[in-house]
Order: C-alpha cells, then sequence, then structure tokens
C-alpha cells in the first residue's frame, strides 16, 4: 500500500515524465527536418521519443528511491519503466498533435498575408495531376509548368523521363528560391498514393524541401515551413 509520500512522489515523477515527452512531441517535427527525415512519419517519432523519456525518467527515478531507502535498486523497476512509457508515448503524441496546431496557425496566417500581398496569385505555383493543374492556374492567374507536348517530349534526347524530372524540378526550385506557396490543384492523398508519377515526385521533393501541407481557402497547399 502506497504511503502519502509515496503517492506524491508517484505524481511527481509521472508529471515530469509527461512534461518532458510532451516536450518532445512539440519539438519532434524540428528535429525530424535538422536530421533529414520526413516528416510524414512525424507522429510515430513523437510516441517513440515520448515513451522512451518517459521510460528513461520513471525508470531513474524508482532506481534513486530505492537506493535512497535501502531497497534493492530494481524493485518495481519494470512497473515504472512501462509506466513512464506509456504516460510518455501519450503525452509525446499530444505534444506533436499540438505543435501541428501552432504551426498550421502560423502557416495560414502566412498564406493570408502573402495572398493579400500579391492581390491573389503573385508568389503563387500550381502542381497537380496532368490536365487539372494547368486549367487551375490559369483560372487563378498563378505560375505553372505549361510545355506543349511535342515540345516536352523532345526535352529528352534518348525518350525517357530523366531530362523532363530535371526540367520539372528546376521549375520547382525557382518557385521555392522565390518564396512561393504551392496550390495543390489534385488531391493531396490520391497523389500521395500513386507510385511512379510527376506529381508524387513533386511532392515529395517539396516535403523534403521543409514545405507542410495545409488546408486553407478552399484549397490544398504546400507552405514553407517556419
Amino acid at each position: 500500500m502506497l504511503t502519502s509520500g509515496a503517492f506524491w512522489r508517484d505524481v511527481g515523477v509521472g508529471a515530469l515524465s509527461g512534461a518532458l515527452a510532451g516536450l518532445v512531441g512539440f519539438f519532434a517535427p524540428q528535429l525530424l527536418v535538422a536530421a533529414g527525415l520526413n516528416i510524414q512519419a512525424g507522429i510515430a517519432a513523437a510516441v517513440f521519443g515520448g515513451a522512451l523519456t518517459g521510460a528513461v525518467v520513471s525508470g531513474t527515478a524508482q532506481v534513486v528511491t530505492n537506493v535512497l531507502t535501502g531497497q534493492p535498486w530494481h524493485t518495481g523497476l519494470v512497473g515504472a519503466v512501462l509506466t513512464g512509457a506509456v504516460i510518455g508515448g501519450i503525452a509525446g503524441g499530444v505534444g506533436f498533435k499540438l505543435r501541428q496546431l501552432f504551426d498550421v496557425s502560423k502557416l495560414k496566417n502566412q498564406l493570408s498575408s502573402l495572398l493579400s500581398k500579391g492581390g491573389g496569385a503573385e508568389g503563387v505555383t500550381v502542381i497537380g495531376k496532368q490536365g487539372e493543374y494547368v486549367e487551375l492556374a490559369n483560372k487563378i492567374g498563378a505560375n505553372v509548368l505549361d510545355i506543349p507536348t511535342e515540345a516536352w517530349n523532345r526535352i529528352s534526347n534518348i525518350g525517357s523521363r530523366v531530362g523532363q524530372w530535371a526540367t520539372n524540378v528546376q521549375f520547382l526550385d525557382d518557385a521555392v528560391t522565390r518564396g512561393d506557396v504551392f496550390r495543390l490543384a489534385s488531391s493531396f492523398k490520391l497523389g500521395w498514393a500513386e507510385s511512379n508519377t510527376f506529381y508524387k515526385a513533386e511532392l515529395w521533393h517539396l516535403l523534403n524541401k521543409g514545405y507542410k501541407l495545409i488546408s486553407a481557402f478552399g484549397g490544398e497547399w504546400l507552405v514553407p515551413g517556419t
């Protein structure tokens, strides 16, 4: 049976574990970008990092308590580690979600400011599936890679897609250098589920450049991360 002191000690350790794990989750997006990893895996990394943090804090606290009270150092260690891991994993996931909400709010403000300064389409580049992106770009007056089919097919002398993709990357990187936001003419979810398509490659390229997906003003956007 827990004494009053032991109870409050466990509460304090749990709170400390949760707080540290929450911080791990909150800063997980920045840590992933700094490490050059795909931000799409962020929630798993946040939960794992939070669980590891919680387990270490709780386990260490249990060992220290055992030593100070004259008990075998491993008494209750497994339970403390498991409890800390559970609390930490939950806190890490919550911290990550809070960071996402925080980032989305800032990015929406950034997008709103850019669109208002540019009169609507300046600084906007449209990408999407073939047959969709040019129509939207023309409708809103945005930047778009629109090369006639015959010229597009002649870009690569050997008929491969290598030259075409190099042209595409140059177009994307020029827009990134200008600080453009990207309006998606096609669903991100559908594009991400595809394989071996230029649209999927474009999405991957921009995410690795630090862009983040948000939904605003009736559409999906990739906006420079802050």
